[in-house]
């Protein structure tokens, strides 16, 4: 299906040049799907700068690409261009001339160059304003460094999903543990789930551990710098390999998000497409793609043009809230110049009606009730608490929690059945150093405390838990000497850590929450100090 050609009559600031360069254009035509899909392994479409931040299950995403057909050319003038490069048709028969192309590159630009945020991995731009050469791009010789392949590829991962707020110290934290990819590469995976802890889509972790092993078995430890080479490394998709390759190494890629999504859906409104119904419909993801390559194609600072889309999405050109009054572009937003040519009283909030978007199915939350066991030890040292690993792959793959059961039946029976289990575990747990007395260790210790704490809820993204607890305090009668990790008759590893090593060992915000609740109920002689 074609989508609409939507042509605007705009007010254009046509920026000056002394050295004018030519570049090529292409005259708008519509696109066509491909039958062929392939599998994107970044796991949100909206990356840096987007709101959630917790411990869920990773999603992926699978993004449509599409054949190209032959394209009429014609030439114009672009001061902002590296060469004299054919630059591909406009998709969604959204119509961008040579000229509008020319000055939103340039009103980016020049807004980025004035209003970027400093953060730890991110160079300052090399872009220069004033009709000036930009400065050569050098990749930083430390693989730590702001702007270094190392630092954007761990930065644009974390950044997948996770306000960059709590970004900036997770990296900090994460170069100061691993300072470059051998040494991620080398490091055990308790370590890394332990830095990650509370960051959340735990599979990202993984994936940069074991994409850190496969850059130095394949590629001499070297992250490559084309898109295409990229893409074979676990857990790098198309954006993440957009952002490496254009902002690391200065390759004149596209890089499509959530927030530059947005930025196109509102300055081309011709992306969307009409229903059946007469509605208009998202554009093909496709469509966004298309339109960001032909924006940085021939970009002379393609890094900073892609971050700079980025940054103006995150900070003005918002989901709500626009701030469309400090925009560098309002003259060429098809939405507001529509808002404008329909009368709106208030063209800054008619413009969040794009990007168009298909009404949301709703999604299916399973509801579980969980018991969970929160167990201490005191001990001549203080307290320690048992906490079990998770399995290596699912929810929260490879991390520590207190013993738990999810509840299969709430009738009374049931729940007695399933803290007995727990109760059973407890005691298998207590590790004596005697195991012909392990089964007996339980009994034999001294409890000073057994309540129920009361009900936790925390929410995956598509698991609500009511988490039941209750704590149980004992005192153990030989000291500490008998509390001895191992694994349980299935083969669970189990541990007993203090207190500051839940706050910072790779335990989930989920279990923070549980073992924060029941840190109340002690008594005041018995809290942790």
């Amino acid at each position: 299906m074609e989508l609409p050609v939507v042509r605007r009559s705009l007010r254009l600031r046509r920026p000056q040049s002394k050295r004018p360069r030519t570049s090529s254009v292409v005259e708008p035509v519509s696109p066509r799907r491909s039958d062929e899909a392939t599998s994107d392994s970044d796991f949100a479409p909206s990356s840096p700068g987007s709101s959630l931040a917790g411990d869920e299950e990773d999603e992926l995403f699978s993004l449509q690409h599409e054949r190209k057909r032959p394209v009429r050319i014609r030439k114009a003038i672009d001061p902002v261009s590296s060469h004299s490069a054919p630059t591909p048709r406009s998709p969604g028969r959204c119509s961008l001339a040579p000229p509008e192309v020319l000055t939103l590159r340039t009103a980016l630009l020049d807004w980025y160059a004035d209003h970027f945020r400093t953060l730890p991995w991110r160079s300052s731009p090399i872009y220069q304003k004033g009709g000036l050469l930009p400065l050569t791009h050098s990749v930083p010789h430390s693989p730590s460094s702001p702007g270094a392949p190392y630092a954007v590829w761990v930065s644009e991962v974390m950044s997948q999903q996770t306000r960059l707020s709590v970004v900036e110290g997770y990296f900090t934290r994460w170069m100061a543990a691993f300072p470059d990819i051998q040494a991620l590469a080398d490091a055990p995976r308790e370590k890394v789930n332990q830095l990650w802890a509370g960051l959340g889509y735990y599979r990202r972790a993984r994936f940069l551990h074991e994409g850190a092993a496969q850059i130095l078995s394949e590629y001499n430890g070297r992250l490559p710098e084309d898109v295409p080479t990229l893409l074979k490394i676990k857990g790098i998709g198309r954006y993440t390999a957009g952002a490496i390759s254009s902002i690391a190494f200065g390759k004149n890629v596209p890089l499509v998000d959530g927030n530059v999504e947005r930025v196109l859906a509102r300055l081309c409104p011709g992306l969307t497409s009409p229903r059946e119904d007469g509605e208009q419909r998202p554009p093909l993801p496709a469509a966004y793609w298309d339109l960001a390559e032909i924006l940085v194609r021939d970009v002379q600072c393609p890094g900073d043009f892609n971050q700079a889309l980025m940054e103006f999405g995150a900070t003005l050109c918002k989901p709500k809230a626009v701030l469309c009054e400090a925009c560098p572009v309002q003259d060429m937003c098809g939405a507001y110049q529509e808002a404008v040519e329909l009368g709106v009283e208030n063209p800054a909030e008619y413009v969040t009606k794009y990007p168009i978007k298909d009404p949301k199915k709703a999604t299916k939350v399973r509801n579980e009730t969980v018991f969970v066991l929160v167990a201490c030890v005191r001990t001549t040292s203080g307290y320690k608490y048992l906490v079990l690993q998770r399995p290596g792959d699912g929810l929260l793959a490879g991390l520590w929690e207190a013993p738990n059961v999810v509840l299969q039946s709430k009738t009374e029976a049931g729940k007695a059945k399933t803290y007995k289990t727990l109760q059973s575990l407890l005691s298998e747990t207590i590790g004596h150093a005697d195991e012909a007395r392990r089964e007996t260790a339980y009994t034999k210790m001294g409890e000073i405390l057994q309540v129920d704490v009361g009900k936790v809820t925390h929410v995956f993204s598509h698991i609500r838990q009511t988490l039941n607890v209750r704590l149980t305090v004992l005192q153990h009668p030989d000291g500490d000497g008998t509390l001895k990790d191992g694994k349980t008759s299935t083969g669970v590893p189990f541990r007993w850590i203090s207190e500051e090593e839940l706050k910072t060992g790779a335990v989930p915000t989920q279990m923070k929450k549980v073992f924060a609740a029941a840190e109340k109920k002690l008594p005041r002689a018995h809290k942790l100090r």
